[in-house]
């Protein structure tokens, strides 16, 4: 599984579509969110320490809140991407 694949995974289970988490992880790509992530969203994330897709989650999961209250505020999944006290990462 890959970067992309798991934050897209991060959304679908806690209730995006597919088609939605497509575009949010396309979009926080595109306007290089993470810098750092630039050469390594296609890169294996077994390949690297679990620590790093937690952070790396920390981050895509901000920019889904944000997506989610401009582009569907009434998603019934909305809540699962403001942070309380909920496990951070499923992978």
């Amino acid at each position: 599984m890959t970067f992309k694949e798991a934050m897209i995974k991060e959304m679908t289970t806690r209730g995006m579509f597919e088609s939605q988490a497509v575009t949010v992880i396309n979009n926080y790509i595109k306007e290089n969110k993470n810098p750092e992530m630039t050469h390594r969203w296609h890169d294996r994330i077994s390949a690297y320490p679990h620590t790093l897709v937690m952070i790396l989650w920390m981050g895509v999961k901000e920019y889904v809140a944000e997506w989610l209250s401009v582009n569907a505020p009434e998603a019934w999944f909305r809540p699962m991407f403001q942070y309380s006290n909920q496990r951070n990462c499923t992978i």
